[in-house]
C-alpha cells in the first residue's frame, strides 16, 4: 500500500495537521513504537498520523541510508508483532525529500483499539508491561484509565458498516448506483447530482471517511454502491436454494449479489415469481370466496429484510434462504442479542435495543424496506393470521450463534406435510425409534430437515414425546 499523499503536503501542513506528524532523526524502536501505538489509537479521531525518519525536530533533513531500508522494514515488523497488542503494522515507504531519502511510516487509525505496547520494547514480555499510548497535541503519552475507557467506548460505538475501509479507494464506487439509490429514496441530493463529485456525494451521505489526503469509502458505501458487494466484503449476499425433493437430490440454487438494496428487491421479485402460489377457496353456503397463499409475501418481506439488517457483515456467512416442500427457512449470523429474552423470542415479540448495522438500517429505511422500530414481528404475526398461515418458528442454538426463522407452508398447500406426518405416526405406532432410525424407515439415506421439522411439530401438538434419543407416540 502506498502513501496517500506526498511528503511535501505532509510537512507543509497543507492538508495534514502538524499534530499528526512526528519527526525522528533516526530509527529509535522504543519512542517510534510508542508513537505508532498512539496514532493507531487515534483518541481524537484525527485518522492517525505519520512518522518520518531522517528529519530532525528543527526540520533539518538528515536522510536515511537506502541500503538499510530492507533491514528497517524487518525491524519494524518484528517489533510491532512482538510488542503491540493487538498486532498493528504501519505502512512503510521510502521517499525522496530535498535530495535525500527519508522513511515515512503512515499509521492510520486502527479498527481494534485500544492498542497497547510494551513499556520497554527491548525486554521480553515477562520483564515489562503493556501500556496504552495516545497522542495529546504533539506528544505521545500513556493513557489514563478514563482515556482507556474512552477508547473502549469508541471501538464499541463504531459499527462495522460505519467504519472506513482503507483497503479500497473511492474509484470502486459506482456513481450510477448512487444515482439509482437517491432516485428511489426521492432524495434532495439528486438536484445537484451532476455537479457534484463522487467524494462530495458520499460525504453528503456520510459514507466516506479518513484523512483529507486519503479519503476512503466506508463499508456502507461498499455494500450499497458497488456492483458486487461480496468482492469487497465477503459473503455480503443472499443465497437461495429451492429443494424440489426431500432428500435434496433435486434443487435450484440462486445467488443475489447486487447492491444491498437491489439484491433485496431482486430476491423478493424471484420469490414472488417462482415460489408464491395462490388458491381461491369457495366454502359451501358462503357467497364470498377467499384467496390464500402458500406463503404470505409480506411475512417473507419482513423476515428477509430483518435477516439483511441484523446479519453481521464481519462474519463470512451469507443470508441463506432454504425453500423446502413444506417450509421456508431464513438464516442469518448471529442470532438475537442477549438483551432479548427467550420468552419474548418464543412469543414472537423480540424487541432489540441494539442494531447490528445502524447505517444499513438508515439506508434501507429511506427506501421503506425496514422500519427499524421493532415493528417487524408484530406485522409478521398479523400477516400470518390474515393468510390463515401457521405462525413462524424462531430457532437458535443456546449460544445464539445464528437465528433461523422457519415459515411453515399454508396447510391448504401441504399435501406433502400430511403425508410425512401420517408416515411418522404410523412408523412410531409400531415401535419407538431414534431420528436416524425413523429417517431410514421412511426411505431416506440420512436424517433430513423435513423429518426433524415434523417431529418437532408433532411434539408441540402433543402427538409425540421424546425420551432420550428415541421418539414415541404419546
Amino acid at each position: 500500500m502506498a502513501l496517500p499523499t506526498n511528503i511535501e503536503k505532509i510537512l507543509n501542513q497543507d492538508i495534514v495537521e502538524g499534530v499528526r506528524v512526528e519527526l525522528k532523526e533516526g530509527w529509535n524502536p522504543q519512542s517510534i513504537l510508542h508513537t505508532i501505538c498512539a496514532f493507531a489509537n487515534d483518541i481524537d479521531n484525527f485518522y492517525g498520523g505519520y512518522i518520518i525518519i531522517g528529519i530532525s525536530d528543527d526540520r533539518k533533513v538528515l536522510g536515511f541510508e537506502k541500503k538499510s531500508f530492507d533491514s528497517l522494514q524487518k525491524d519494524i515488523f518484528r517489533y510491532c508483532k512482538k510488542c503491540m497488542e493487538p498486532t498493528y503494522i504501519p505502512v512503510i515507504d521510502m521517499v525522496e525529500y530535498q535530495g535525500k531519502d527519508v522513511v515515512v511510516l503512515w499509521c492510520p487509525a486502527g479498527d481494534d483499539r485500544p492498542y497497547q505496547c510494551y513499556e520497554d520494547v527491548y525486554k521480553e514480555k515477562k520483564e515489562t508491561k503493556y501500556i496504552t499510548y495516545i497522542r495529546k497535541g504533539s506528544m505521545t503519552i500513556a493513557a489514563s484509565r478514563m482515556d482507556e475507557r474512552e477508547l473502549f467506548e469508541m471501538k464499541n460505538f463504531i459499527p462495522f458498516d460505519d467504519r472506513v475501509n482503507y483497503n479500497y479507494k473511492i474509484e470502486v464506487i459506482q456513481r450510477e448506483i448512487v444515482r439509482e439509490y437517491l432516485k428511489e429514496a426521492k432524495s434532495n441530493l439528486l438536484t445537484n447530482f451532476d455537479q457534484q463529485t463522487t467524494e462530495e456525494l458520499l460525504s453528503d451521505l456520510k459514507a466516506i471517511g479518513g484523512p483529507k489526503e486519503d479519503l476512503r469509502p466506508k463499508n456502507i458505501a461498499l455494500l450499497m454502491f458497488t456492483n458486487k458487494p461480496s468482492d469487497f466484503i465477503p459473503y455480503s449476499n443472499i443465497e437461495l436454494t429451492i429443494f424440489r425433493s426431500l432428500d435434496g437430490s433435486e434443487m435450484i440454487e440462486k445467488v443475489f449479489d447486487s447492491p444491498l438494496f437491489q439484491q433485496y428487491k431482486d430476491c423478493m421479485e424471484y420469490i414472488s415469481t417462482n415460489i408464491i402460489q395462490k388458491k381461491i377457496l369457495k366454502e359451501e353456503g358462503i357467497y364470498k370466496s377467499t384467496t390464500i397463499f402458500n406463503y404470505s409475501y409480506e411475512v417473507l418481506e419482513e423476515v428477509i429484510a430483518n435477516a439483511i439488517l441484523h446479519k453481521s457483515y464481519q462474519k463470512p456467512e451469507p443470508v441463506t434462504i432454504r425453500v423446502e416442500p413444506d417450509k421456508i427457512e431464513v438464516t442469518n449470523v448471529p442470532g438475537f442479542d442477549r438483551t432479548i429474552s427467550d420468552t419474548a423470542i418464543k412469543e414472537l415479540k423480540p424487541k432489540s435495543k441494539r442494531y447490528q448495522s445502524r447505517r444499513i438500517a438508515e439506508f434501507l429505511k429511506e427506501l421503506g424496506i425496514v422500519e427499524a422500530k421493532n415493528t417487524g414481528y408484530p406485522r409478521i404475526v398479523k400477516m400470518s393470521e390474515e393468510n390463515k398461515s401457521p405462525l413462524p418458528i424462531i430457532e437458535m442454538n443456546p449460544e445464539r450463534d445464528y437465528v433461523t426463522v422457519i415459515i411453515p407452508i399454508h396447510p391448504a398447500f401441504s399435501s406433502l406435510d400430511l403425508s410425512i406426518k401420517e408416515k411418522i405416526i404410523n412408523a412410531l405406532n409400531e415401535k419407538a425409534m431414534t431420528k436416524t432410525e425413523l429417517s431410514k424407515f421412511l426411505g431416506y439415506k440420512r436424517v433430513v430437515n423435513s423429518v426433524t421439522y415434523q417431529l418437532e411439530k408433532l411434539i408441540r401438538e402433543g402427538y409425540v414425546i421424546q425420551q432420550g434419543k428415541q421418539y414415541q407416540l404419546k
